[in-house]
């Protein structure tokens, strides 16, 4: 028997069907033998997820340092906070990083990119990475390819590491360079977080006749995104499938707006304003009284809201409260983490693995209620801040 999948990179076995690399042993003799798994997930659509222990990633990938390697350090746009790697400055280990921003087809149209360069470049600092360039990418429209092919091509590395936490795209741009390459082979790639196991190589020869590998590594869960805890029914809902298209929802005092059964708000006091949602277009969002929120969620949490489901919301927890406000004021029973000050400029409100909900920095009070174990985190605007600067025009993506 082989000993790895060609698509997840998992130790391939023949005696345990539940666990991870099984593959029956009348198809061991096969040329490029797939795991069982990954058959499913190609030819089925089957969304079957698995987890990398922590421990074991650091171990498998403690080779990168012995060879002369690239690292393509794979971001998703739609949540940059949270698709950064745990301890990610002690795996480069001072390798050359190459930050691919991926899934900016889900961006709203016309929206800039490269004045968000500086953005990744200030995120990725902060985590101790220093980033030699930053490429926005699609894996699946093949947005940006080209400019990333010519920057590898210049590196003339002996490997290319795809690093990333799962559900970043990572899979997904490599069998978009494999073609580019003309090279034959596949990476498993889903919507699936954790769909590659172990360290996975293809060889391929640049247009430049350079040979190298290249190698999928497993992607972390990070265990604060709503993506780690889905199914695959929700997982078509919650994550974007094609381009966003921004919904903007005129609100009040004494209103609530809520997203799918993932998260609530309520503007409890402020003026008339406009609040902006980035989410799937395929997620429910309904606006409604703040005084029947409560009765509205109890009786429509599984039908009109739709997801997350019954077993989906189990694990994602029950609901935690954060306080809103455009005051400068402090709230005594509450932990700083609990509150979410909006400056006057605006701020989005990150929510990990969904999306953003973006305010105008208009006068309020309210709250913010979201499923327990997703992530909760404000930045600039990313649609109307980080990329746009005064005197400046960029490309833009669509």
């Amino acid at each position: 028997m082989a000993n790895i999948c060609t698509g997840c990179g998992a130790a391939l076995q023949s005696e345990h069907p539940e666990q991870p690399g099984y593959l029956p042993s009348a198809s061991a003799q096969r040329e490029s033998p797939l795991c069982q798994r990954c058959f499913r997930i190609r030819h089925y659509g089957e969304y079957v997820s698995a987890k990398v222990n922590p421990e074991e990633y650091h171990q498998r990938l403690s080779e990168i340092v012995k060879t002369k390697s690239l690292i393509l350090y794979v971001l998703d746009v739609l949540d940059l906070s949270g698709s950064l790697l745990p301890q990610a400055a002690d795996i480069v280990a001072g390798i050359p990083v190459i930050a691919v921003v991926s899934k900016v087809d889900m961006l709203p149209r016309d929206t800039h990119l490269e004045h968000m360069a500086d953005w990744v470049r200030r995120v990725l600092l902060e985590s101790g990475i220093v980033a030699a360039q930053v490429h926005f990418v699609s894996g699946r429209s093949g947005f940006g390819l080209e400019e990333l092919i010519q920057e590898i091509e210049q590196q003339v590395p002996e490997k290319i590491y795809s690093l990333g936490m799962a559900n970043v795209g990572k899979s997904t741009l490599l069998n978009r360079l494999m073609q580019a390459w003309h090279t034959k082979g596949e990476f498993t790639a889903s919507p699936v977080p954790g769909t590659t196991l172990g360290l996975t190589g293809v060889e391929v020869q640049l247009s430049n006749g350079s040979r190298l590998s290249l190698v999928d590594t497993p992607g972390l869960w990070h265990g604060r995104r709503a993506v780690d805890y889905l199914c695959g029914s929700c997982l078509r809902q919650a994550v974007p499938q094609r381009s966003i298209r921004p919904r903007v929802y005129q609100i009040g005092a004494g209103q609530s707006i809520f997203i799918g059964g993932f998260a609530r708000l309520d503007l409890v006091e402020g003026r008339f304003q406009g609040i902006v949602l980035y989410v799937s277009n395929e997620l429910i969002v309904h606006r409604t009284r703040l005084e029947k929120a409560d009765e509205f969620f109890h009786a429509h949490q599984e039908d009109l809201l739709q997801v997350p489901c019954a077993n989906c919301t189990t694990r994602l927890g029950p609901l935690t409260t954060y306080r809103l406000t455009t005051r400068n004021q402090r709230f005594p029973n509450l932990f700083e983490t609990d509150v979410l000050p909006i400056s006057p400029q605006g701020r989005d409100i990150v929510l990990s693995g969904l999306g953003w909900i973006t305010l105008s920095g208009s006068p309020l009070q309210g709250t913010l209620k979201v499923s327990q174990n997703i992530s909760v985190t404000t930045r600039p605007r990313m649609i109307g801040d980080l990329n746009r600067e005064r005197g400046w025009m960029g490309s833009r993506l669509h």
